[in-house]
């Protein structure tokens, strides 16, 4: 990652947001930390040894450096919250980040961040839900 660069930054647990809601992935500029330098003190062998602050104009989040599942450097501002129906089959990996072009009513500037609900036994809906800082 280069720090002060724009990513979309997946992790492996949620969040909670000032919203009160949850997400698995923030949308923001990054810098990279070590554990050291923000805690005053060098943490033990079975701590993180880096942190991640993912920061917008106003607001920012600090990031276990562990909990990073994917990252993606983009100056496209994603969408905070869409959803798209698909046939049950075609969702083969939830949670991975995807730049998905092929779905319908979808801008292929757009990127999103998969979570899957069941509908019914042939279809799902594939939720969006990304925290943008601001």
């Amino acid at each position: 990652m280069i720090n002060h660069e724009k990513y979309l930054v997946t992790l492996d647990e949620f969040f909670y947001g000032p919203d009160g809601d949850y997400y698995y992935s923030v949308y923001g500029r990054v810098e990279i930390i070590k554990a050291e330098d923000l805690l005053g003190f060098k943490p033990n062998i079975n701590s993180t040894n880096w942190y991640l602050k993912i920061y917008g104009d106003t607001e920012f989040i600090m990031i276990d450096g562990n909990k990073v599942h994917y990252a993606l450097k983009t100056d496209i501002t994603p969408k905070q919250y869409s959803e798209v129906k698909t046939p049950k089959d075609t969702v083969s990996n939830p949670n991975t980040v995807t730049l998905d072009t092929d779905a319908e009513n979808v801008n292929q500037n757009d990127i999103f961040i998969d979570t899957v609900d069941t509908i019914d036994k042939n279809t799902e809906v594939i939720k969006y839900k990304i925290y943008i800082l601001k």
